[in-house]
């Protein structure tokens, strides 16, 4: 829990802000950090107005760090069409999910098939579910899915059968796989 005491005062004299802030080190775990910043301030309107700046940027930082951590993508790259494989990759992307995390699905080579909607679905033993449920729980969840256009037409597959919230990669995909802040893992 975040909180600031502020001790010191009269005309010239330094206002001691004591900040105990918990910052993220990961999308599960968080330190307590106790912050110390010294300020000096005039007891006057502007003088009190600097020190409201002062607090709200210093309690600002833990959220700045937050944030950074959610900038964070995982792109999952699945390139068959194996059940336990598709299993697999969808159940990883899930659990990356649900630990607060950003998650790029892409299907591509054999993996376009699991994104097509004329395409038979298997259910997966572990889940109880089809690719397709899967791929929905994924998008539901804030995730972004996405298929290889000439790998689709390779594999004899329409782009306009996909199913409904699937993109088709092309310059946006790539500037994900390019972001600083990407890690790239392959099934």
């Amino acid at each position: 829990m975040n909180s600031a005491k502020m001790s010191g005062s009269g005309r010239g004299r330094p206002h001691n802000i004591q900040l105990r802030v918990s910052v993220p080190l990961n999308a599960m775990e968080f330190q307590e950090t106790h912050v110390i910043l010294i300020f000096q301030a005039q007891e006057t309107i502007m003088g009190r107005f600097a020190f409201a700046i002062v607090m709200a940027f210093a309690l600002a930082l833990p959220l700045g760090a937050a944030n950074a951590q959610n900038d964070r993508r995982l792109v999952i790259n699945l390139t068959s069409a194996d059940v336990w494989t598709g299993q697999m990759a969808m159940s990883f992307a899930r659990r990356v999910q649900e630990d607060g995390g950003n998650v790029v699905l892409f299907l591509n080579v054999h993996a376009v098939a699991f994104a097509n909607q004329n395409v038979p679905q298997h259910v997966q033993a572990l889940t109880g579910k089809t690719p397709h449920e899967r791929i929905q729980e994924i998008i539901d969840a804030g995730g972004e899915v996405y298929l290889c256009p000439s790998c689709t037409e390779q594999a004899g597959l329409k782009i306009e059968d996909r199913i409904d919230g699937v993109k088709v990669g092309g310059p946006e995909f790539r500037e994900i796989l390019m972001a600083p802040d990407t890690k790239i893992i392959s099934y």
